[in-house]
């Protein structure tokens, strides 16, 4: 009905939600994102799918790539597009549950903040979740975090204190909004209820180059998750785990390194 506009339906395996068909508010929500960014081929998922994000001072949104990538990947392959230069269909919610953003409406526009990985274009193709290529696998996972810095401030100010060291057996605490596990069989630890803010204790058991190893149990949903000491000083974002947690680091100097540590292998 919309000759200026070709929508395609497209598939995840990020579903959270046991919606079977495709609600027009969600298909609305979607076309209305790439309306407002001229985006003319636009991937409409015919599904909510959830996971967790932390705002600092604002508006700095700090969350894990995996979430929107698939999304990003069809739109830019699809319109010749810059990956840096456009959005995903996004709805924030705070705790109680109420939207306080809404990237079809809003009007404080996300760009991307942090791009010396985002913009790699080995990126421009869908999440490799099941790939056997081990150096697929490691510049994807190296790459699995993005920012967005809004244009107007959409939380009320919030400033983080980063702690760069943790040591072994420390406490580590995770917060975040897991989905159900009835959703997902295979999970038997833990009881997440969906769409309520969890926060889960465990001890760090060892560092990597750009993680932290924690013995916090992941459910889905809890992808950027904020980690933290006692005192309440962030060490990273928990962006995959199942028995355990995997913590990346957020120090950009640092990932940087990593990156360019990688870069002629992984190339």
């Amino acid at each position: 009905k919309d000759t200026d506009f070709e929508f395609i339906e497209t598939d995840s395996q990020q579903k959270v939600t046991d919606q079977n068909e495709l609600n027009e508010n969600v298909r609305a929500f979607q076309i209305e994102t790439c309306r407002r960014q001229n985006i003319k081929i636009c991937p409409v998922v015919g599904f909510f799918s959830s996971s967790t994000s932390f705002i600092q001072d604002g508006n700095t949104q700090h969350f894990c790539r995996h979430s929107v990538h698939n999304w990003l990947a069809f739109a830019t392959k699809h319109n010749n597009l810059d990956i840096t230069a456009i959005f995903p269909p996004m709805m924030i919610k705070n705790y109680l549950g109420e939207v306080i953003y809404n990237t079809a409406y809003s009007e404080a526009i996300p760009i991307v903040e942090k791009t010396f990985i985002n913009t790699q274009p080995k990126l421009n193709v869908y999440t490799p979740d099941k790939n056997p290529n081990k150096k697929y696998r490691t510049y994807f996972g190296l790459a699995d975090y993005i920012i967005y810095k809004y244009s107007g401030q959409i939380t009320a100010p919030v400033a983080f204190k980063f702690k760069d060291h943790i040591a072994e057996s420390d406490t580590v605490y995770i917060s975040g909004y897991p989905a159900k596990t009835s959703i997902y069989g295979g999970l038997k630890k833990g009881d997440a209820p969906g769409n309520t803010l969890v926060t889960s204790s465990g001890v760090l058991m060892r560092t990597g180059p750009v993680y932290y190893e924690a013995t916090n149990y992941g459910h889905p949903g809890n992808s950027g998750s904020p980690a933290y000491d006692q005192n309440g000083e962030l060490l990273g974002m928990s962006c995959s785990g199942n028995d355990t947690s995997i913590v990346r680091k957020l120090d950009q100097d640092l990932l940087l390194y990593e990156w360019e540590k990688f870069k002629a292998w992984l190339d």
